[in-house]
This record gives structure tokens, sequence and C-alpha cells, in this order.
């Protein structure tokens, strides 16, 4: 590095420095930490590294402005939900040992503490993958916490020193898909995929706590970023695919074949000629159909081991779906649930809760609409990345579809239709769903199609009978609609919407043809 070039990162340094001493002192008065002096000084350190990596990040997504926004407000969004928390929940959560520790989910819980009680022992951190641990089967990341934990804070258990580093691993991955996104479609691609990355709720909760998904998202994104600079810079995109991988495995390395598996299929169909002939054609897509079956069959066994488990447990906990499942016969039992899993959370019922706490009903709220949100987007690509012109973008943008598609079907059959795993599960692939729904974004603006909104008012019309119907349930104010009758009037709108799009297409395309 010259020393013009280092001189210019000295100021953003400097900067650096003062805000993590700044925001540090804030860390041990919210907490309440009895050694104020030490627990300044390590969350300074912690914050002055992260803030470093962010900058790096920012210069490898190319210094764009609105990416150091995303980057900052990512960051900032994941500390300040973690902290506020891990110090509001013992007052506001339920009366549970996990809540009452200032946890956001048991898995969490369970692995911190785990992580806390290795580090306070004699042994090596490897036995963190010797060991079977209740909280971290894999040990990646308990191994990291208890590294955090061992050389930093002896002391004391600081959950939110590993909350700090979740909360790095998820911002991070916003860079990866930036670039990523923009050197592979453009601007608007990327400011839509990014900002799903850094914004969605789900991410944002599970970033702000000590989970592992922020981390598999943010390897996914640097592998992806690899795979979409292969012919730019070969060294980086080998040693960014290469430390993805290990990544991934140290973290969860069932989760790493089917990540990886998608950008392999990514890979191999970016190397074929945009215009190849008939015969690489038609093997370019039975290559598809293959890689899909494969990616089926290796899902499968995953599912079955414990699934059955999580929708005899989905079955019991609600009232409602207890009443379907037993109505319905034996062999669309299994599909009613994984459907049920693709609505969770469901928004209207978060919205008409009255039995939930404040603070879980306003998690519920956001994490619902989070979902809601890109769900028609995300159904739009689907079926738009059939039209894309590029022949090489189209089979990218179908085989990244067809995987996104078998892992929501997947993650909720797996989840039992669970309002937290299902979702959990699902934001494993945010960075591929984000894709998929930047590139949707931008194709509906170039094209000016009327498909992407005629499914958002599909989607309001269900969001509005349910609505009403769980409100009706928890307040009585209005008349409830029998269940069925309700499904019927919501299929036979969407039926209207979806007949009445057609033949106004076919009328516009008439009157074109005509002038």
């Amino acid at each position: 590095m010259s020393k013009q070039s280092a001189s210019r990162h000295l100021l953003p340094g400097g900067i650096f420095l003062l805000i993590s001493l700044l925001a540090a002192a804030i860390f041990p008065l919210v907490i309440k930490d009895p050694n104020w002096i030490k627990a300044w000084l390590i969350t300074s350190l912690v914050l002055f590294i992260s803030l470093l990596l962010l900058y790096a990040a920012w210069h490898l997504g190319g210094r764009d402005r609105t990416l150091a926004w995303f980057l900052a407000l990512a960051f900032l969004l994941r500390i300040l939900a973690g902290l506020i928390t891990e110090a509001g929940l013992p007052i506001w959560g339920f009366e549970e040992t996990v809540q009452k520790s200032g946890y956001l989910f048991y898995d969490a819980y369970k692995r911190d503490n785990d992580a806390w009680a290795l580090a306070k022992s004699d042994q090596t951190l490897l036995s963190a993958f010797k060991n079977e641990f209740v909280g971290d089967q894999y040990g990646g990341l308990l191994s990291l916490s208890a590294l955090v934990y061992r050389n930093l804070s002896n002391d004391l258990h600081r959950p939110y020193l590993v909350m700090l580093l979740t909360a790095l691993a998820g911002s991070l991955a916003v860079a990866f898909v930036w670039a990523g996104t923009n050197k592979r479609w453009n601007r608007r691609v990327a400011v839509v995929a990014a900002g799903l990355v850094a914004f969605f709720p789900d991410a944002i909760f599970f970033g702000a706590s000590q989970m592992r998904e922020p981390y598999l998202i943010l390897f996914i994104a640097s592998a992806f970023w690899g795979v979409i600079y292969w012919k730019e810079d070969r060294r980086k995109s080998i040693m960014a695919i290469l430390l993805s991988l290990i990544g991934l495995f140290l973290i969860s390395f069932r989760v790493a074949v089917p990540a990886l598996a998608v950008l392999v299929g990514w890979f191999f169909l970016e190397q074929l000629p945009q215009h190849s002939d008939r015969k690489s054609n038609a093997f370019a897509w039975m290559a598809i159909i293959l890689a899909a079956i494969v990616m089926c069959l290796l899902s499968w066994n995953w599912l079955i081991s414990s699934s059955s488990y999580e929708i005899f447990d989905t079955i019991k906990n609600s009232g409602r779906v207890e009443y379907v499942f037993d109505t319905i016969p034996e062999q669309f039992k299994v599909p009613f649930v994984i459907a049920y899993g693709l609505t969770q959370p469901v928004l209207p019922a978060a919205i008409a809760d009255n039995t939930s706490m404040p603070v879980w009903q306003t998690i519920a709220i956001l994490r619902g609409v989070g979902w809601y949100a890109i769900a028609p987007l995300l159904f739009y690509a689907f079926i738009a990345a059939w039209k894309a012109k590029d022949p090489v973008e189209r089979r990218i943008l179908v085989w990244v579809s067809i995987c996104v598609i078998i892992w929501l079907l997947v993650s909720s059959a797996r989840a039992g239709g669970d309002q937290w795993d299902n979702p959990r599960y699902r934001t494993i692939f945010l960075v591929y769903i984000a894709l998929l729904c930047g590139w949707a974004w931008d194709f509906a603006l170039r094209n000016k199609d009327a498909w992407l909104g005629r499914f958002f008012l599909i989607e309001v019309i269900f969001l509005g009978f349910f609505l009403e119907w769980y409100i009706s349930r928890y307040y009585q104010v209005f008349g409830r609609l029998p269940f069925e009758r309700m499904l019927l009037w919501v299929a036979g709108l969407t039926l209207v919407v979806l007949l009445g799009g057609l033949v106004w297409d076919r009328i516009k395309k008439k009157r074109a043809l005509i002038e």
C-alpha cells in the first residue's frame, strides 16, 4: 500500500476509532456490567475491527454512497435490536429461562451458554467439534463464541460480544450481494437485493442474536461473489469460494451442500456460450432438470429425519390447524402443512393477536411484514425468469428459481409449518431470494409488466380476508365467515384478478396491433 493510499484511510480510521470508543461506552451501561472499564475496552476493540471490515467491504462493493448507508444501517439496526432484546426481554418477556436471560431464541441461549462453559473449562476449543453439544451439533459457531469469551471476556459472560460478531457477519453479506448483483445485472438490481439482505426483518433479528444464520448468509454471499467475478479476477474468486466453503462446512455442513450446489450449477451455466446451438441448449436444460432431481433426493432424507415430529407439534399447538388437519384426506395432510408453513409468519394473526406480550407482537408483525412484502415479488420472479431474453441469464434464473422453490418447500416441511423454524430455514437462502427479487423488480419496471401489481393485489385480498377473520375471532366485532367459505371467496377473487388480467392484456395487444 502506497503512502498516499495509506494516508487516505487514516481519516476514516480515526473516525471509526472515535465512534467505537463513544458507542462502546453505552454497552456496559445498558447491560449494567459491573466491570465498566474492561467492558468498554473490549467492546471498543470489537467495534473498531468491525467498522474497519465494513469499510473494506464498502470498497469491495465499489464505494457507492447507497451501499455505505446500507452497511451502516444494517450494522446499527442489528446492534440496536440485540441490545434492546438483551436488556429488555428479562423485563418485557415471558417468565421463562431463555427470555429472562435476554435471548430471542432457545438455540442461541443453549449454544451461547455452552460456549461460556467451554471457555471457562480447561478443555481445548477443538472439543466443540468432538462432542455432541445440544446447542451446536456442528461446532463452528460454538468454538468461535468460546474463543471470544476465553480471550476477551474470561471474567464475565458478555453475550453481546458474540452478538456483535453475528451482526457484523449479516452486515458484511450486504456488500458481497451488492457487488455481485451490480456486476451481473445493474445498480437497480443491486439496490433491491442488497437492501433485502440488509433490512429483511428476519435477517435483522437473527443477526441481533447468537444464531448461525447470519454466518451462513455471509458465506453464501461471498461464494456468490466469487462465482460472479470468476472471469475478472480468478485468484480472488478462488480465495472467496474456498473461504466460504470452509466457513459453511464449519457452521453447518448440511446447509453447505445445497447452498453450494446452487452456485455450482450457476457456475456451469455461466460458462456456456451466450448463443449456443440446439444440442448445447438441450444439454443445458437436461443438466438443470437432472441437478434439480438430485437436489430433491439429497433434501429428502434431511426432510424425513425430523419433519414428522415438527408437523405433529404444529398441529398440536394450533386448534384451527388441528381441525383442518383432521378433516382433510390423508394424502393432502403433508401438503397442507407445507402450504401452511409458507404463510408463516402469518401477518393477519400477528396484527389481531391480543394474547401475546407487546414486544413479541411487534416482532411478529415486523417479521410478517417482511415476508409478505417480498412473497409476491418472489412468486413473480419464478414466472418472469422464463421470459429473460438472454439465454444464459434465463437458464441461471430458472435454475436458481427451482432451487429456491425446493428449499422453501423442504424448509416448510422440515419445520412442520412452525412460525419460527420455518422462516429460519428459509432465511438461510436469503441471498438467492434477494437476487431473484431484485431481478424481478428490475424486469417488471423495464417491461412495464402489470402482473407484479396483480400478484400484490391477490396478496392484499388474502390478507384482507384473513385479517377480518382473525379480528372477528379475537375481538368478536365482526360477523365471521366460516373458514371454508372464506377460502372460497379468496380463491374466487384471485381467479377474477388472474382472468381479468389475461383478458385485459389480450385487449391491449389487439389495440396495439390495430394502431
